[in-house]
């Protein structure tokens, strides 16, 4: 890790902008942060569903 990067903690470094920057700010939008915990938590619970009917 570089010198000038070492002591940047809890930060978003914008890739595009190459330099540190808020994020998106639906990243913190708290009803939209639940929104995406919800239907993520769906996706893995009916992948694991679809894994466990295929090895009976």
């Amino acid at each position: 890790m570089s010198e000038r990067h070492k002591n940047q903690t809890g930060t978003y470094f914008d890739n595009d902008r190459g330099s540190y920057n808020n994020a998106h700010p639906d990243a913190y939008d708290n009803d939209k942060i639940k929104l995406l915990l919800t239907l993520t938590e769906s996706i893995i619970s009916n992948k694991s569903l679809k894994v466990n009917q295929n090895s009976q």
